[in-house]
C-alpha cells in the first residue's frame, strides 16, 4: 500500500508541478503570491485555496480549530540540504547497538588520540590514568591499524568517519606504561611528530627512527581507503588533535605549559598544510576546544589579554594563513559543547532524571540558537550576564573572520541517556542541528546508563519506522507558537519535495492538543504516526490521522514526547 501510495502520489506531483527545484519553487512563490489560480484542479478534492506560483499548484492549509499549540510547516519554503554528519557519535561500530541505522558518522577522537603513534599504535592515556604510554588503541604494531580498523568499520556500514590528526608536538614511543607527569620523560618515552616529511613516503616506516610525519599518516589513510574523496558516504575527515586548551592539563607529560595563541595557530596552519598536501580535497576541521572559556580565551592562555576573543582570532589567522598558501586551511570550525546548564548545582550532563532537572535539561537545548533564553549557568548568568545562543553567536564570527567555514559539534551530550527526558533533549538537539545548518556532530556518550532512549532519538531522525525510513534531507520551515513547551522540525526529501517528515516535541509533562497545518504542492489524506514516550524506548506506530480539514487537524501530543509525522496524498 505505501509503494502504491507514493507513486501515484509521485504521478501527481508531476502533473501538478514543471520543477523539481525547490530554491526555484520557494523564490518563485515569493514573487508570484498574488496569483490565484480559479481553475478546476482535479489534483485535489476541495481547491477553493490553492494558489498557483508559476503553474506550480501551492496547496493553502485550512485551520483545523483550537488547540493548545500551533505548528505551521511549509513544504515549500526548502531552505538548505541537512548534512548527514550531524547524525554522528563518539564510537567504534561495534560500540554502539547494531539495530540503531540512525547513525551515519564516526569520530575516532578525545584524550587518548593526542599522542597516538600511528607507526605502532602506542598511545597515552594523560591524566586519565598514569600519564601511561600502552597500546589501548591497539596491541598490534602493524602501521596504522587502530585507524585502519576503525575506518574499515564505519565504511563497511557506509559510514563517514573522522580521524585525529596528533599536532601537539610528540606522541608516544612505547607502550611500557606510566611516564611523568613534567615532560621530564620526553626524550626517552615520546617522539617528535612532525607536520611534514621532506622525503618519499612509506607505508611501513622505520620505528626505530626519532620522527613520526602526519602528512605521512594522512598518506597511509588515504592509500589504504582511495575511494573515500568521492564517496558521498564513506567520506574520511581530519581532525586537528583533541582539546589544545587543556594540554597542560589532560597531557601535561607532552605539553606541561600553558598552549598560546600563537602556538596553536602556528601548529594548526602547519599541520593542515601537510595534510592538505597530501589529501587537497579533504575537509579539515579545528580548533576542537573542550568548551566555553576555550572559545573565549583558549582557558586563559597567557597571551589572551592582547588577542581578545580566541574564535576570532583562530578564524581571522586561518583565513590569512589560507589566503597565503592558495588553499582553504580550515573547513570546519570544530567545538565541544556540555551544557553548563544546572539544578541545584547538579549539571543537566548527569544521570538525575528528578521533574525539575529534567525540565532544566530539556530547555537547555535552547542556548544553542534562543537568543530570548537565559539558562541558569555561569556562562549565562556571570559572564554573559545573559542568553548565550551559540550558534548565532559562532555563525556571526565565521561570517566575519572566515566566511564559508562551516560548523560541528564533535563532542556534546545533555544527560539521562536511559529517561524518556534525556530521549526527548536528545531529538531536539538533532532537529536544531538540522534546522542550523550544522556541518557535523557528535554524541559523546557519559554516565553509567544503556543510553537507550537517546539511541531512539537518532532513530527519530534515522530509521523511525525499523524499516530505513527517515527525516527528509532537506530542511523547511517549521514554526510553533511556544518554544518553550514544544519544538518542530521539518523536512523534505530532495528527490520527492512533496514527500515530507515532520517531527513535534512535547517537553511538558501533560497532554496537549496541536493543530498542525501544512503548506504544500500536494492535498494530503491523513498521516502516519509514530511515537517514542517515556512508557517505552522503542518507536511504536499509532493509528493513522486523517486530515480534520485541507492539509490541517489537531494531534494530541503524549507528555514529554518526540512525534514523527508523515503526511500522504489522496489516492
Amino acid at each position: 500500500m505505501k509503494k502504491l501510495i507514493i507513486s501515484i502520489a509521485l504521478c501527481l506531483f508531476a502533473f501538478a508541478s514543471c520543477d523539481d527545484d525547490t530554491s526555484s519553487n520557494n523564490s518563485n512563490n515569493t514573487n508570484n503570491s498574488n496569483n490565484t489560480n480559479t481553475t478546476n484542479n482535479t489534483n485535489n478534492t476541495n481547491n477553493t485555496n490553492n494558489t498557483n506560483t508559476n503553474n506550480i499548484n501551492i496547496v493553502e492549509p485550512e485551520d483545523p480549530g483550537i488547540a493548545d499549540i500551533r505548528f505551521s510547516i511549509d513544504y515549500t519554503a526548502a531552505s538548505h540540504r541537512i548534512s548527514p554528519y550531524i547524525y554522528g557519535i563518539n564510537s567504534r561500530y561495534d560500540d554502539f547497538p547494531a539495530e540503531q541505522t540512525g547513525i551515519k558518522f564516526l569520530r575516532a577522537g578525545g584524550n587518548r588520540w593526542t599522542a597516538y603513534n600511528w607507526e605502532n599504535n602506542a598511545s597515552n592515556a594523560g591524566s586519565d590514568w598514569l600519564y601511561q604510554n600502552d597500546g589501548y588503541l591497539s596491541e598490534s604494531e602493524a602501521p596504522g591499524v587502530a585507524v585502519s580498523d576503525f575506518i574499515t568499520q564505519a565504511h563497511n556500514n557506509d559510514l563517514a568517519a573522522l580521524v585525529t590528526v596528533p599536532i601537539v608536538g610528540y606522541v608516544a614511543a612505547d607502550k611500557n606504561g606510566p611516564t611523568a607527569s613534567d615532560g621530564s620523560d620526553i626524550p626517552t618515552r615520546f617522539k617528535i611528530s612532525l607536520p611534514q616529511k621532506s622525503s618519499e613516503f612509506t607505508l611501513n616506516p622505520d620505528p626505530a627512527d626519532d620522527f613520526v610525519y602526519q602528512d605521512e599518516f594522512v598518506n597511509f589513510i588515504e592509500t589504504q581507503f582511495p575511494w573515500a574523496a568521492d564517496d558521498a558516504q564513506r567520506k574520511i575527515f581530519y581532525s586537528l588533535d583533541n582539546e589544545p586548551d587543556l594540554w597542560s592539563d589532560t597531557h601535561s607529560e607532552i605539553h606541561p605549559n600553558s598552549v598560546t595563541y600563537s602556538e596553536l595557530l602556528s601548529k594548526s596552519v602547519d599541520f593542515s598544510t601537510g595534510i592538505k598536501t597530501r589529501a587537497p580535497s579533504s575537509k579539515v576541521f579545528g580548533f576542537v576546544s573542550y568548551g566555553y572559556n576555550g572559545y573565549v580565551n583558549l582557558q586563559n592562555a597567557p597571551d589572551s589579554n592582547e588577542n581578545g576573543d580566541f574564535i576570532e582570532y583562530f578564524l581571522s589567522g586561518m583565513e590569512e594563513a589560507s589566503t597565503q598558501a592558495g588553499v582553504r586551511l580550515l573547513d570546519v570550525l570544530d567545538i565541544h559543547w556540555y551544557p553548563e546548564a544546572n539544578y541545584n548545582g547538579e549539571r543537566i550532563t548527569s544521570d538525575s532524571s528528578g521533574e525539575i532537572i529534567c525540565e532544566e535539561r530539556m530547555q537547555a537545548p535552547r542556548s544553542l540558537w534562543d537568543p530570548t533564553y537565559v539558562e541558569n549557568s555561569w556562562i549565562a548568568n556571570d559572564y554573559l550576564s545573559g542568553p548565550i545562543a551559540l550558534i548565532p553567536d559562532i555563525k556571526d564570527k565565521i561570517a566575519n573572520f572566515y566566511p564559508g567555514t562551516g560548523i560541528a559539534f564533535t563532542e556534546y551530550y545533555y544527560g539521562a541517556g536511559n529517561h524518556i527526558c534525556g530521549g526527548v533533549t536528545q531529538a531536539d538537539v538533532l532537529g536544531i542541528f538540522g534546522r542550523e545548518n550544522i556541518f557535523a556532530a557528535n554524541l559523546w556518550r557519559l554516565g553509567e546508563t544503556d543510553h537507550s532512549f537517546i539511541y531512539s532519538a537518532f532513530s527519530i531522525f534515522g530509521n523511525y519506522d525499523g524499516n530505513g525510513a527517515t527525516f527528509g534531507d532537506t530542511s523547511v520551515s517549521a514554526q510553533t507558537t511556544d518554544s518553550v513547551k514544544t519544538s518542530v522540525y521539518a523536512s523534505v526529501h530532495s528527490d520527492t519535495p512533496y514527500q515530507g517528515v515532520i517531527v513535534l516535541i512535547n517537553k511538558t509533562m501533560n497532554e496537549m492538543s496541536a493543530a498542525v497545518t501544512i503548506r504544500s504542492t500536494m492535498e494530503y489524506a491523513a498521516c502516519q504516526v509514530f511515537t517514542l514516550t517515556g512508557d517505552s524506548s522503542s518507536i511504536q506506530q499509532q493509528s493513522n490521522i486523517s486530515m480534520s480539514v485541507r492539509n490541517g487537524m489537531i494531534y494530541t501530543m503524549p507528555p514529554q514526547s518526540v512525534t514523527v509525522i508523515v503526511p500522504f496524498p489522496y489516492l
